[in-house]
Order: C-alpha cells, then structure tokens, then sequence
C-alpha cells in the first residue's frame, strides 16, 4: 500500500485543490451572471432593419419606416445618421435579415427548458459553418409546443460579419445597443445576438477582481493591526517578566540584609502594579465600545491609574453614564468645566475616571 497517498498531508493537499476548484467555480459563475444582466431587447427603440440591399429605418418599435433606403449597408450609415437625430442614435437596434445569418430550426422534448441553452450551444457546434470561438449565436423559443416538442429557432453569424456590420455605424455615430436576426421589420421579437457578452464579461471580471483585491487588503490590514498589538501586549508582559527575574536574581545573589530587602520591596511593588494594572489596549477597546456613536475624542491621557479623555459631541451626559457603567472605569466626572461649540451646536468636554484594578487570577 502507497502510505504517502494515505498520509494526512495529502488529504489536506487534495482538501485544498478542491476548495480551491470550488472558488474558482463560483467566482466563474458570479461573473458570468454579472455578464449576463443585459439590457430588455423589447424596449422600444430606434430599429435598423437589413435584408439583402434594402434597409429600411423605424424611429420606434410601433411605428412605421420613417425611410427605406436602397444599397449596400456598409454605405449607408452616413444617411441613417441624418435621419436618427440627437439622442435616437444612442440606443438603436439593428435587426438584420436571414441572408446574412444561419437560421435553424431545433427541437427538442417538452422538460427540457433547463437543459435547453447547453443543448443548443452543442447543437451550434456542428450547425455553424465556422470555428465555434468566430461566431455568434442566440436562439429564440417558438409559441407553443407541439406533439410533446418544443421548437427553438438558432440563429448563427461570423463575428467578422458583425464586426463589418457594426464599424460604419461607430464612424457615423450611431451606437448599435442589439442586434438580431428575423424575416421581418415588424415581428415583435427576433432572435437576439449577444455581441457585448464578451465585453460585458471582461468588465465583470475587472469588477469583481478589484473587489476581492480591496478585500484582501483589508482582511490583510486587520491581521497585520491584530499582529501588531498582540506582538506589543507580548513585548511588555515579556519585560516585566524579565525584570522580576533580574530583582529575584539580584535577592538571591545580594549581601547586607537592607539592600535585600530593598530590592525586594521594589520587585514587590512592580508585580503589584503590573498585576492590578488594566493593559492599554484593553482600556481602549473599553473606551470604543463605550463612548456613542456622533462623539468623538481628541485626546486621551492615561497615567496614575486614571484616564483623561478630551472631546466633542451632543452627548456629553450620555458618555459619563456609559461609562460609569463600564467595569473598567470608576468615579467618572468632568475634569474641566464643559463648553459650547454655537456653530457646530456640540459640546466640548474633558472627562477623568479612575481605573479600576482588575480582579486577581484565582
């Protein structure tokens, strides 16, 4: 038996591809609804329609052809200009004829609408004339089902082909917001040609990456915070551990019995300070969770086992209660009479409290 393929560090090696495999898919599949989230085809909006060489130009999805122009439609989008004025050429949708795509017709049994866009898009595969990756394709579901099969209408097109199409319009000005492909001007829904989905995808991808890397800064940022502080709590406890020991040193190896005694008064009177004293950091973390929210503080003093906080707010009364009911603080009471700021309409206080001694580890 391979006992390397059984060991603990391999297990938590193959946890960890999986995990990994497991983020990926969903961060893949975020991003792929984010790209999805596109504009409603069936607003109304300006409409070009293309079928062989005559285009005809709709202002409105219910209304008629406000002109009909004969030729080829890479020379005519100078002339559609002209007749879409102003803010009719920011949204309009160019609705093409069956010549210039491949149409189909699919069917496929009545339960299988979930299952419908990955059998289609395999179905693309051998229906498109081209590589997969050079064309477009979208697919409308027809009106009703008939004997148990629901029909699909697959409508195929060269990206090359879309992109001639589309380039004389960015040169006019016009911007085309949907394309799709139907046999009629007047049909109320074609079948719809997603070109920006791949755009559209770029950009959530650019999106959500720029989110997960402000959340790893943060996340970095607290570690680094939370680091930081329990290295500073260690560093002093460490120190006053080190100078009892030096103190117990000095008494063991001392001569003259005033000379031991001194110095054991003072290793006494250190270990009693530092063992009744409320650390720094947890007398700040008191003071954030005590002092409400809309006050805050411009100053804090702490010496003496007693604190002095200076500050602002519309609560002054309200920061004495809170922390008169604090643990930590005792006699809480203004230091400095309280002033008056008229034009921010706050207060400006200074308030002492004495810090209590923690109770003995038993």
């Amino acid at each position: 038996m391979n006992q390397y393929s059984n060991s603990a560090t391999r297990q938590l090696l193959n946890h960890a591809g999986d995990l990994t495999g497991w983020i990926r898919t969903c961060v893949a599949a975020f991003v792929e609804d984010l790209a999805s989230a596109s504009e409603d085809i069936s607003t109304n909006r300006p409409m070009v329609f293309a079928a062989g060489n005559h285009v005809g130009i709709y202002r409105g999805q219910n209304s008629g052809p406000a002109a009909q122009l004969d030729g080829s439609l890479n020379e005519l989008p100078a002339q559609i200009a002209r007749i879409l004025r102003g803010s009719l050429r920011k949204g309009v949708r160019l609705r093409i004829g069956s010549d210039r795509a491949v149409v189909k017709l699919i069917q496929l049994p009545e339960g299988a609408h979930e299952v419908a866009h990955a059998v289609i898009r395999n179905k693309v595969e051998s229906l498109a004339p081209w590589p997969l990756h050079e064309v477009l394709w979208g697919y409308r579901e027809l009106p009703a089902p008939l004997n148990g099969q629901i029909g699909f209408e697959v409508g195929i097109i060269s990206r090359k082909t879309v992109d001639g199409l589309l380039a004389p319009f960015r040169a006019a000005g016009i911007h085309i917001t949907h394309l799709d492909v139907s046999e009629y001007p007047d049909e109320p829904k074609g079948i719809n040609i997603d070109f920006q989905g791949p755009a559209r995808a770029r950009a959530a991808r650019r999106n959500v990456a720029a989110i997960m890397s402000v959340a790893a800064v943060v996340a970095l940022a607290t570690a680094a915070l939370g680091s930081y502080l329990a290295i500073t709590t260690h560093l002093e406890q460490s120190s006053t551990e080190l100078r009892t020991a030096e103190l117990r040193q000095a008494l063991t190896g001392g001569s003259g019995d005033s000379a031991a005694n001194s110095k054991l008064a003072e290793a006494n009177r250190l270990y009693e300070q530092k063992k009744d004293n409320v650390p720094v950091v947890s007398m700040v973390n008191e003071l954030t969770k005590r002092v409400p929210d809309g006050t805050w503080l411009n100053s804090i003093d702490f010496g003496g086992g007693k604190v002095v906080i200076a500050g602002r707010g519309a609560e002054t009364a309200t920061v004495i209660e809170s922390l008169e009911s604090s643990d930590v603080f005792a006699d809480v009471n203004f230091a400095s009479a309280t002033q008056r700021d008229t034009n921010l309409d706050i207060d400006i206080f200074s308030i002492s409290a004495a810090i209590q001694a923690q109770d003995p580890v038993r």
